[in-house]
């Protein structure tokens, strides 16, 4: 069972969901749970695997939904006993911790070229889970560390499930494919969608994609021209570019010079003099 629980949080995590794991470390008495018992909770609210059941179980899955919501972990004991809190009839009593997985960002790429192979990397170290998409499977040695999906864009779907948790650029090498993409991927729930192209090329895309069928109101929500205007015409730039507008979006922060900002950020550096080591 306890093979089990693990696999389940893996693929949940590979999912976009986050979960945490009750672990029972002691216990005592005729308590039904024995040390070395699992229970995954998810953030969806499914479970998987047991710490004993009943009350103590139901209290411990009610605060793993508010650990994996504050990123927390905690520790539990409880009496079993009928007098206990929050009681029981089997007369034991359980000791445990509870870890907290929280779920990665998903980066998904339109496209395999010079732009995508700089954006991949730096995503990837800012902790996002990446995937590739191309229709070119020779390309897929030229992502090391994400996820490489040979396939058109318009078959994303049989392969990759957006959500809210889903951050997604388009960088294909033509219009057809960006195209292609675009009328894929507008109006879904995704946390950030982008294309990359100049006004007039955006325009043309957005025009052949509202033709197709795309509502006015997803297309307003894509960024394109895709990036902050920040960089020059190279891919490492553009790269750069993309991926800091997408860390605006995902935390919520507005554009500024942090020294302009120092009032607002109020930012605390501890031990290291400001530096960093």
């Amino acid at each position: 069972m306890g093979i089990n629980v693990l696999k389940e949080i893996i693929r949940a995590l590979e999912g976009g969901r986050g979960a945490a794991l009750a672990a029972v470390i002691e216990s005592g008495g005729s308590s039904p749970a024995k040390p070395g018992a699992l229970m995954a909770v998810f953030e969806d609210g499914g479970i998987c695997g047991t710490v004993g059941g009943g009350a103590a179980e139901g209290d411990i899955i009610g605060r793993c939904a508010e650990a994996i919501r504050d990123g927390k972990g905690f520790l539990f004991e409880y009496d079993l006993s009928p007098a206990g809190e929050p009681g029981g009839a089997c007369g034991g009593w359980i000791k445990g911790s509870v870890q907290v997985f929280p779920a990665r960002k998903r980066l998904l790429i339109f496209g395999g070229g010079h732009i995508a192979q700089r954006l991949a990397p730096l995503a990837d170290g800012l902790g996002f889970d990446v995937a590739v998409a191309d229709d070119r499977d020779e390309f897929k040695s030229r992502f090391e560390g994400a996820r490489y999906i040979a396939c058109r864009p318009g078959d994303i779907a049989k392969h990759y499930a957006i959500g809210p948790d889903t951050f997604i650029v388009i960088v294909t090498r033509g219009h057809a494919a960006d195209l292609e993409a675009l009328i894929t991927v507008a109006g879904s729930d995704a946390a950030y969608i982008g294309m990359v192209g100049s006004a007039a090329k955006t325009g043309e895309v957005f025009a052949s994609a509202a033709a197709a069928g795309v509502p006015a109101r997803a297309l307003s929500a894509v960024y394109a021209p895709i990036g902050l205007d920040i960089a020059d015409n190279s891919p490492g730039e553009i790269a750069v570019s993309i991926i800091s507008e997408i860390l605006l979006i995902k935390n919520g922060r507005r554009l500024g010079h942090m020294r302009d900002n120092q009032k607002d950020n109020q930012i605390k550096y501890t031990g290291n003099g400001g530096r960093d080591v």
